[in-house]
């Protein structure tokens, strides 16, 4: 009975290192510690890529000026 108590313990906290791994492995993948030049040219690239005045609570509307007449038509009764 101790055995087994001790076996499903054991599985357990492997299963908690493993993820725990997995997280560190994630964070390490996205700073880049792994390897930190080919990580810093790749992150200048997308900051470039990104615009810097990006409003992310009110995305921008593809085309404003031709969906705004549009609201504003007077209805017919």
């Amino acid at each position: 009975m101790a055995t087994q108590w001790s076996l499903q313990y054991t599985e357990l906290v492997t299963k908690q290192q493993q993820t725990e791994n997995n997280r560190v492995q994630a964070k390490q993948r996205i700073s880049g510690a792994h390897s930190k030049l080919s990580t810093a040219s790749a992150s200048k690239s997308r900051l470039k890529m990104t615009a810097p005045n990006i409003n992310f609570k009110r995305p921008m509307r593809l085309n404003p000026r031709d969906s705004a007449p549009e609201k504003r038509q007077p209805r017919d009764f």
